[in-house]
């Protein structure tokens, strides 16, 4: 080439290009780029002498600009002519040295040319490209790519002249290989060009035979070739994947010998590739996929019968054997769901075929069960429930499309797996039973044959390994899988089974290989019967394994089981051995018994009477054990024999156990037992009479007794507590009654005159003796029941039973002499039960005394019930009944609580009889006091309850003479219950083990009740001075001592002052007493303690509690108020609820009651100093505590109850506005509680409550923001970063404490605290304050004014910014409307220099408020391209200075950028890319390009590549100029400069756009020339030249400062940026020599960028642009910039 640098013409032609080159940067109208390209083509003709063009890359690049989709065709038209023109001019050799620079405009025009146009282009390549042979290789791909889109249809005009120019281009090019890798690339990377290259590759497979096509096509790597054709057959367009289908079918067969050759891997991928396309439910794809698997052409599918069914298995699945891996691989997956989907739905969907299913079903399916199994058992997040609930179902469906015999096989294998090696192979035994337990979703039938081998097999196998059953933790597995197997097959079907017939060929193949396996496993003997060995096996476990409980109990229930079903009269008989031998020795336990009864045979029972007895006897002893589950187990067990045996065997065996229990206790009564219990339960039984009439007459025989030993009432009691049991006794006494004549007449009368009778009582051995016997039973139970007593005889007869009382006791022998009335005999009794109670009885044994006091108490209270007016004895009766208490030696005896329990019914009895006057007298207060504490010491749930109800009846006339000596049982009792609730299983074991739970519970709530009872009856007869109370409504009686009410207390005396404090502190235990009850079930660890009194009675221990809290309101409502809201703010809040629902209950939904309460309490402490009583009953609650509680409690009522409180609450916050100086620390409060109100006034109430709302939220936010700002900045930070630290402190603490919430903060850190309530609370849900804008915009000026605005004037930002200052703009921009009330601060920030001081993170966090405020006012945007023109100059303004104000403005633009979601700057992207071009042709010197690559990457990242076409062209040019000026050592492309650009290319080429993928040859080849180069075709690419300049250069100023890579180096999935911020000579030479290769191997893999990362790297490069860098030698070359941080720019 002739050297033209000294030529005076070609300057002047230099000259002349570049004035045509500046004349581009004026246009304003399309007719302007005709206009200029005309001047361009004229210049360029009248210089034609010169084949070389000046300036080319400009050129390019103009006429580049002139192809932008934008412009009309006549433009494009006029740019291609001169094209044609340029590459005339230029010589073959030269065109070939400067494809890089001319073709990048040309190749992508092809796809949006007109029709006008695409001759034109068609043209210009057959006549320059085509003649440059094998030198067109660099730009070979990107020319095919762009040939690609003009491939539409073969019969169309411009697709066959297209086809004929690739043909040409590829022959020119003379490498198929390249060609063909070319081809393969664009098809796996650029989907929008896939169907015009299947069109190419048909059209080439076509004109070739089947033989010539793979040499021809499959080039230049198998594995790039299979992975194009699975890209393009995943592509989300039904007809490419259908046309790529074809090919498959056609040239690409599944046998295909090219597929041998690729990798596993990429095999793999195609064939999931191509199995995936079922999943879209499309018939045609469908048949291509099926004729492609099995190897059939395409048409073989479209009719006649399926192909697969006339087709070799084997070849079928020779076929499918790398599907099958894949699909295995899916299955695998255990943390994808979505994988496991996919792999169930391709099988089902392939499961419709058959002949094809048929074939692999036996490879896939364990891989099917385990991932079933993995998603069953597998726990999901709520996103993906759906996703969830659809893999199990395919799965079950799926299951059910599987041969049973290949289940069964499948399940022969786990089972043998497990035998071989039972450590190894444990979970196979685990999917065995999985699929046993799962069988209803597996199997279409049940195969008996196949479980009863599955059994017989494991059985056997246990047999010869006996050490599973004592060494093994898997023993409850494999016993569980057998009973599975048990319940799929009856043993009568296999009594004759043996394996002597077994062959492969007359069984199934899983039933011939476990009857192989069974002969190895012990050389088992053909013809031996296999049911023969399974019992004596089961027979053998039965009678040896009894202490393993779980094991012996499943042996027995398969032996039970075949006991039922078939009849062998020798396994019945050994069976029957063991039995009783087990039960002899106790070995069985309960659970065996219940089964072995229920299916033991009728027949075996009644041969064998000593079974029976064994049986009974088991019974019997559960049955005393006296628990419930036993029981019902028992009775159950009882009925079974009774059906069976149909005989009076049970009615004696009980009745003996019964008659030895009363001899063994000598005594009838044997009511303790269990027994006793058993027949109330079983009265219902129409077996009843059957098996305990008997037993019932001997335990009835009690009554007979003259001095019973136990308390007859319990009998009584329990008869009544069964109606069912009464009836059963009245029909036994009445049938045995009917049956008799009795005869009774006297004998003779001796001398004592006392009259006998011929009879023994104790006795039936006669007719008169029975009939007398239930006569007296009768009498007793008439006298014990008013049920059966007829008053109306026996009231007539009252004032003769006084009179009788009165009289002597020998005249009242005299009365019996003559005759034994019911009157007289009432006489007798009264007279010697008087005695008894005024008596004291000198008796040797404790236990007598009781029982002779019971009997007495008992007698005494049936005699006297049967008249409704007192008797005169009554009186002396009850003195005497106060004093035994004290008398009586107590004693843990049961006879002890027998005694009491019948004192206090006796007393509880007479109470109501007589009047509370006359319950006592003076002398005898020790007695009644005594009784009171006894009574409420006591800890037996049964008598306990008993007593209270007898104290009640005490209190009233007690407490009228002396009510300050209860106190003390109030604090006895308080204490009492605190205890209980802290140990209540402790105190629970305490308790007879018989005792129902419910009891106890009633026993609980009946001393709450009596608690708060006896508070209230103290309160009611307390004595106090009214005159000396404060004035307040509602204070109660005591007076609220917390609030200091008796601070000014005079005129009482300081006794009368004790005493009330005394009971102000009863009073408050009472309270947190009753509200630990109420809030018992959410006490921490209450499940785990598994406590056997509360769990099913919480709701009746709340309304008990709830009850008591309320009662003691009632007399006190300041002290309860006040103390429910000291548990508010010191119990966990947990209990919160609680007091709600109690501060509910106690207003009966009015709660501006308890707001008046609250609010008189908070200003009641106001004078708390001056109180001098003890200082531990002011400080519990303190003034804050009332007001968090109060904004608690509001921020919980409903809706309508707002606007009945808003009255209270308006006038206690005016008072704390008026003194907001002195309520300072309670502002913040005071907001919270408007705010949490205003959403239901403006719903609920009038228009005056609402204007008043307004008048009083205005006065408080205008107080409360009036101490913003008061703080020295230096504070104000620092109080931000330490409550920073106690909130997160908070968060991390798991334990809530109220001081460290806002509230409680705001009077120490007093701007974090009000912004945090800002921030979360208020703004979130602004608009619940009012429905009026302007005022929500006016408040939240306000609040910006208060915040934002002082650190904005004072340009103190980021420094003075915290955290919360920026929640504050973004929560305030998620609502536009409000968009007033802070865009002029934020847009004075914005433009402020300062912006570049913030962090990555408060950029990022600021980028909501960017976006809205930037779509609120779109010209910022129009007056920022149009600062950072060159052409905008200011007068008085240095050129540094303009210099810095377009660096910064630059970079504000891309901050927009990125702060919007996608494609949101489409209508604004033409004057942004018009820019960047502008900037990027008149920046000579480059001081520019670091923001503007910074505005590209951020375009790119934000903006779909196709809508960036006419700026493509610009940024490849403008690449290729660094690159080239820096290897050319151009003094104006610095190293700065050089990193940027090459931050760009790793950018680009992560993203890979399109759009940009077909031009990244010119700057570093085609991704397959840097594969396979070619050095006589293929230049060194330009990043190559780059990287040898940078070796030769000697400085290597930059060190790796990688915050990308070094904190994202363990991603090995996602494609993160390759160049640190400050690269080193050496990184950047290892970057550019690599990037060809990266590039490819990124393609080929698939790999996927990681956006935050380059989004990330964008930011901080952004910010480093205005900051000094920390290391010298790690710095940049100083920038031309002159931007100081604090300019501001305009």
């Amino acid at each position: 080439m002739i050297d033209t640098t000294n030529d005076a013409k070609f300057r002047k032609y230099q000259d002349a290009i570049r004035k045509c080159i500046a004349l581009f940067q004026t246009v304003e109208q399309w007719p302007d780029y005709i206009s200029y390209l005309t001047k361009l083509h004229k210049v360029l003709q009248l210089y034609s002498s010169f084949k070389t063009i000046p300036c080319n890359l400009l050129v390019s690049r103009s006429l580049a600009e002139c192809l932008s989709p934008g412009l009309p065709s006549g433009v494009h038209k006029k740019a291609l002519e001169v094209y044609d023109y340029v590459f005339t001019i230029l010589e073959k050799d030269v065109l070939a040295e400067e494809l890089t620079v001319w073709t990048y405009g040309l190749t992508p025009f092809f796809s949006i040319s007109s029709i006008k146009t695409k001759n034109d282009y068609i043209n210009i390549m057959r006549k320059h490209y085509v003649t440059l042979g094998r030198s067109i290789r660099p730009c070979f791909q990107a020319v095919f790519i762009s040939l690609l889109s003009g491939l539409e249809e073969e019969s169309d005009e411009h697709s066959q002249e297209t086809l004929v120019l690739i043909d040409d281009l590829i022959k020119g090019l003379d490498d198929d290989k390249f060609a063909w890798g070319s081809i393969w690339s664009a098809i796996l990377s650029f989907p929008s060009q896939r169907p015009g290259a299947l069109l190419y590759l048909l059209r080439t497979c076509n004109s070739h035979s089947k033989e010539e096509v793979h040499s021809k096509v499959i080039q230049p790597d198998p594995s790039l070739v299979t992975r194009a054709l699975a890209a393009a057959i995943s592509d989300n367009d039904v007809l490419v994947q259908r046309g790529y289908m074809d090919a498959l079918l056609h040239y690409f067969s599944i046998r295909s010998p090219f597929l041998q050759r690729v990798k596993s891997f990429d095999l793999k991928l195609l064939h999931m590739s191509v199995a995936s396309i079922i999943l879209r439910n499309d018939l045609s794809l469908n048949r291509r996929f099926y004729a492609w698997l099995m190897g059939l052409p395409k048409d073989s599918e479209l009719s006649g019968p399926d192909p697969a069914d006339e087709m070799d298995p084997s070849i079928i699945l020779e076929n499918m054997a790398v599907f099958i891996e894949g699909i295995r691989d899916l299955l695998s997956s255990k943390t994808s769901i979505i994988s496991i989907y996919k792999a169930f739905r391709i099988l089902y969907t392939l499961s419709d075929r058959k002949s094809i299913f048929s074939v692999i079903e036996s490879q896939i399916l364990p891989f099917v069960f385990q991932a079933y199994h993995t998603i069953s058992i597998s726990t999901y997040k709520k996103d993906s429930k759906h996703l969830h609930d659809s893999s199990i179902d395919y799965g079950r469906r799926l299951i059910m499309r599987f041969n049973d015999l290949t289940i069964y096989e499948f399940l022969f294998k786990c089972i043998r797996d497990y035998v071989t090696n039972k450590e190894k192979h444990l979970a196979s035994l685990e999917m065995f039973h999985f699929s046993l337990r799962n069988q209803q979703h597996f199997f279409n039938g049940i195969d008996e044959e196949y479980f009863f081998l599955f059994f017989f097999y494991m059985i056997f196998y246990l047999k010869n390994n006996l050490s599973l059953i004592t060494q093994d933790s898997s023993l409850d597995l494999f016993i569980s899988t057998c009973s599975l197997l048990v319940n799929n097959f009856k043993w009568s079907s296999f009594k004759d089974y043996s394996m002597a017939s077994s062959s492969e060929e007359c069984h199934s193949k899983a039933i011939y290989f476990l009857e192989r396996r069974i002969r190895e496993m012990s050389d088992f003997p053909e013809g031996r019967s296999l049911y023969s060995e399974s019992v004596s096996s089961l027979l053998y476990f039965l009678s040896e394994y009894t202490y393993i409980e779980k094991f012996h109990h499943s042996v027995l229930s398969f032996l039970l089981q075949l006991l039922k079903e078939a009849i062998d009269p020798k396994v019945e008989y050994d069976f029957l051995g063991i039995t009783i031998e087990g039960l002899s020795q106790k070995s069985w336990n309960f659970q065996e018994l219940e089964s072995l009864v229920s299916f033991l045979p009728s027949r075996m029972l009644l041969s064998s009477n000593h079974l029976v007895h064994l049986v009974l006897e088991t019974v019997w002893d559960e049955i005393c054990v006296n628990s419930y589950l036993r029981e019902e187990k028992s009775l159950d067990i009882i009925w079974i024999l009774q059906e069976k045996l149909q005989n009076k065997k049970i009615e004696s065996f009980f009745s003996t156990c019964v008659v030895k229990q009363q001899m063994a206790n000598k005594t009838s009564a044997i009511y303790q037992i269990s027994f006793y219990d058993t027949l109330r339960k079983s009265a219902q039984h129409s077996l009843f009479h059957a098996v305990f009439d008997r037993p019932l007459l001997l335990l009835l025989s009690s009554l007979l007794g003259d001095r019973p030993e136990k308390d007859l009432s319990a009998l009584i009691n329990w008869l009544s507590s069964s109606t069912a049991l009464q009836l059963r006794v009245l029909e036994l006494i009445t049938g045995n009654l009917l049956l008799q004549s009795p005869n009774l007449s006297t004998v003779h009368t001796l001398g004592n005159d006392t009259t006998k009778y011929n009879i023994i009582e104790t006795q039936r051995n006669s007719q008169a003796s029975q009939c007398f016997y239930f006569f007296r039973i009768s009498y007793q139970l008439i006298l014990h029941s008013e049920l059966f007593i007829s008053q109306e005889d026996l009231l007539a007869s009252s004032k003769e039973i006084e009179k009788l009382c009165l009289i002597s006791w020998a005249d009242t022998l005299l009365v019996k002499e003559q005759s034994l009335n019911y009157t007289s005999f009432l006489a007798i009794l009264m007279k010697s039960l008087l005695d008894i109670f005024n008596e004291r009885h000198v008796i040797k044994e404790k236990e007598d005394v009781y029982k002779l006091y019971s009997w007495a108490f008992k007698l005494f209270r049936q005699i006297i019930q049967v008249w409704s007016e007192p008797l005169d004895c009554e009186l002396q009766v009850v003195d005497s009944l106060l004093a035994l208490v004290k008398n009586v030696e107590p004693d843990s005896d049961s006879s002890y609580q027998d005694f009491l329990l019948n004192l206090l019914s006796l007393l509880g009895f007479l109470q109501p009889r007589l009047k509370s006057s006359n319950y006592h007298s003076a002398e005898n207060r020790d007695n009644i006091r005594n009784f009171i504490m006894a009574g409420l010491s006591n800890n037996d749930p049964i008598i306990c309850s008993r007593w209270l109800k007898v104290i009640n009846g005490f209190l009233p006339n007690m407490l009228q003479d002396l009510p300050i000596l209860v106190i003390p049982s109030i604090q006895f009792l308080s204490s009492l219950i605190d205890d209980f609730l802290k140990q209540h299983e402790a105190v629970y074991r305490d308790f007879p083990k018989s005792l129902r739970d419910r009891t106890y519970m009633d026993v609980f709530i009946f001393k709450l009740e009596t608690l708060s009872t006896m508070i209230a009856r103290v309160i009611q007869h307390f004595p106090y001075t009214p005159s000396s109370k404060r004035s307040m409504e509602t204070s109660g009686l005591i007076g609220n001592v917390i609030s200091g009410v008796f601070s000014n207390d005079t005129s009482a005396s300081s006794v009368d002052i004790s005493k009330r404090l005394s009971m102000l502190l009863v009073l408050q235990d009472a309270v947190r007493t009753l509200f630990s009850c109420y809030s018992w079930d959410l006490k921490c660890g209450f499940f785990d303690k598994g406590s056997k009194v509360f769990v099913n009675d919480t709701a009746s221990l709340k309304e008990a509690a709830a009850k008591g809290i309320l009662r003691l309101y009632e007399h006190e409502p300041m002290e309860c108020v006040e103390m429910l809201a000291y548990i508010y703010i010191n119990y966990d809040s947990q209990y919160s609820q609680c007091v709600w629902e109690l501060f509910s209950f106690l207003s009966e939904e009015c709660p501006e009651r308890i707001i008046k309460h609250l609010t008189s309490s908070f200003f009641a402490r106001e004078t708390v100093a001056t109180y001098n009583g003890p200082s531990s009953l002011t400080i519990k609650v303190t003034q804050m505590n009332t007001l968090d509680c109060i904004c608690s409690y509001v921020g919980q009522l409903k809706e309508n109850q707002i606007p009945g409180v808003f009255p209270e609450i308006s006038k206690f916050l005016r008072e704390i506005i008026i003194s907001s100086n002195s309520f300072k620390d309670y502002l913040l409060v005071s907001l919270r509680i408007l705010f949490l109100i205003s959403k239901h006034i403006n719903n609920n109430s009038d228009s005056r409550q609402q204007k008043e709302f307004f008048d009083l939220w205005n006065r408080c936010l205008t107080a409360t923001l009036f101490h913003v700002g008061k703080t020295p900045e230096s504070q104000v930070i620092a109080d931000f970063f330490a409550y920073k630290e106690l909130r997160q402190e908070a968060s991390t603490n798991s334990k809530k404490q109220r001081s460290i919430e806002p509230v409680y903060l705001f009077s120490r850190y007093l701007e974090p605290a009000l912004l945090e309530f800002f921030c979360v609370e208020l703004i979130p849900n602004i608009s619940d304050l009012a429905r009026d804008e302007e005022k929500l915009i006016g408040w939240s000026t306000m609040i910006i004014n208060a915040f934002i605005t002082p650190i904005v004037k004072a340009r103190t930002f980021p420094e003075a910014f915290a955290e919360m200052h920026l929640d504050l703009l973004v929560v305030f921009s998620r609502y536009s409307s409000l968009c007033k009330s802070w865009k002029k601060e934020f847009w004075d920030i914005f433009n402020d220099n300062n912006l570049f001081r913030f962090d990555t993170s408060q950029l990022r966090k600021l980028a909501p408020v960017i976006h809205v405020a930037l779509y609120q006012d779109l010209t910022r945007l129009s007056d920022l391209i149009t600062k950072s023109d060159l052409g905008m100059t200011a007068l008085f303004t240095s050129r540094d200075a303009q210099l810095g104000v377009r660096q910064g403005n630059l970079c504000r633009i891309t901050i927009f950028i990125l702060s919007c979601h996608k494609d949101f700057f489409l209508p604004s992207l033409p004057p942004i890319i018009d820019l960047i071009k502008r900037l990027l042709g008149s920046d000579p010197e480059g001081v520019l390009k670091k923001e503007l690559f910074l505005i590209i990457r951020a375009l790119a990242l934000r903006t779909t590549s196709t809508h960036l076409l006419s700026l493509w062209p610009v940024v490849i040019s403008e690449l290729q100029i660094v690159f080239q000026k820096f290897c050319m050592a151009d003094a104006t492309i610095s190293k700065e400069t050089l990193v940027d650009a090459c931050k760009l290319l790793d950018f680009l080429s992560a993203l890979k756009p399109e759009e940009f993928s077909l031009h990244e040859w010119i700057l570093m080849m085609s991704p397959l020339d840097a594969v396979y180069w070619n050095s006589r075709t293929s230049p060194k690419p330009l990043v190559h030249l780059v990287a040898e300049r940078l070796k030769d250069s000697s400085s290597d100023l930059f060190e790796k400062n990688s915050i990308e890579s070094s904190e994202h180096s363990s991603s090995v999935t996602l494609r993160t940026p390759s160049l640190p911020a400050y690269p080193t000579d050496g990184q950047l030479r290892q970057f550019l020599n690599a990037i060809p290769i990266d590039v490819y191997e990124e393609s080929y893999s698939l790999s996927v960028i990681d956006l935050y990362w380059f989004e990330e790297s964008i930011y901080r490069e952004l910010l480093q642009r205005f900051s000094v860098p920390t290391s010298s030698s790690a710095s940049y070359p100083a920038s031309k910039s002159s931007l100081a941080p604090t300019t501001e720019f305009t």
